[in-house]
């Protein structure tokens, strides 16, 4: 009798995982397809609820983590992927999308560790090789990006964002406007509506002489994203080499009011108010600049003018041949200025 009850049991235990897996695996199945269609409240909830049932599988932590980071929760999404890699160490895109929560978050050295490590997992993954290079980028480290943007292209030469990404670090790093410009027209190419390149390509063409070209681009950049302040100040350079400087302060203003820290706006403003004879306002919009971040090139770009108002013309040098130290690019911009500068101290 014992052994018929004991046995009894068993098949009772037996039906009743087999009913929690089945109830596992619907649950699974249906977050992974709240997932696929962007229903990420969905998600998370049956998510949550698998892994009630089932704990140690690693997918349903991995899904989770994008569908928290879907939803701008980095915190939880950090959690749910640092679970996944726990339950499986050579999960490469758990160590992928936990590098890109990490970034999210600004902790760069973590995030490039997490992309590398995915790399050496699956050498295949292309946008753990793009993001690294993003995430070099932004740490200053443009030789690397660059390194890391072409090998990128080398595994997908569709990838739009590593052209852009490729393209603006030749653009701050080498100087390089042909190079860049490329890179752009490459990622438009691809993707006509990714805001970035079209960006990008206006800043270049504004180095390479095509101020109306550029505009153009910036345009093009104001209809894909409305709120982007750095489109507009982009356009408000282009204006101001155009010599239309109430166009250029119009637009400046526009980024100022979009983004209050946004030095290169009132850099702008302060130059096409000097242009305009506004002494005092270009004064006031140029030392925001400096104040904003004093050790920045464009910190010696427009300490040179203030300089150069207040008829110090040697120290309007020092600062534009510093600014052009820190960035070469400056150099096409400034030269005239410099000239001028030395012609009144003479």
């Amino acid at each position: 009798m014992r052994l018929q009850i004991l046995f009894l049991l068993v098949i009772c235990f037996v039906i009743f995982l087999q009913g929690c897996a089945a109830e596992f695996e619907t649950h699974n199945s249906w977050a992974s397809d709240y997932l696929a269609h962007g229903n990420l409240d969905e998600a998370i909830v049956e998510y949550s609820k698998a892994i009630q049932l089932n704990a140690n599988y690693a997918d349903a932590h991995f899904g989770l983590g994008n569908a928290l980071a879907g939803k701008g929760n980095l915190d939880g999404a950090i959690t749910a992927y640092r679970t996944a890699i726990k339950l499986n160490e050579n999960y490469a895109d758990a160590h992928f999308g936990l590098g890109n929560a990490l970034a999210g978050k600004g902790d760069l050295d973590e995030a490039i560790a997490e992309y590398r490590t995915a790399l050496r997992l699956n050498p295949n993954l292309t946008g753990a090789q793009s993001n690294l290079g993003r995430a070099l980028y932004n740490k200053g480290d443009l030789v690397g990006a660059i390194a890391e943007y072409r090998a990128a292209i080398r595994l997908d030469p569709n990838l739009a964002e590593a052209h852009t990404g490729l393209g603006l670090a030749l653009y701050f790093s080498k100087g390089d406007l042909d190079g860049a410009t490329a890179e752009y027209r490459a990622a438009i190419r691809l993707n006509p509506n990714l805001a970035s390149a079209h960006w990008g390509l206006g800043a270049a063409l504004v180095g390479k002489g095509d101020p109306e070209g550029a505009i153009t681009e910036f345009n093009r950049t104001i209809e894909l994203k409305r709120e982007r302040d750095a489109a507009y100040y982009g356009r408000a350079w282009a204006e101001y080499k155009k010599g239309n400087f109430d166009s250029a302060i119009s637009d400046a203003s526009k980024a100022v009011e979009l983004n209050p820290n946004n030095q290169h706006a009132y850099g702008t403003r302060g130059w096409a108010k000097f242009e305009k004879g506004d002494t005092q306002g270009a004064i006031e919009d140029l030392k925001k600049s400096v104040q904003l971040n004093p050790q920045s090139s464009s910190a010696y770009f427009d300490q040179g003018m203030l300089h150069y108002i207040a008829k110090e013309y040697d120290q309007a040098v020092l600062a534009w041949n510093k600014a052009i130290e820190m960035s070469p690019l400056n150099k096409i911009d400034l030269e005239p200025w410099i000239k001028k500068a030395k012609g009144h101290s003479e």
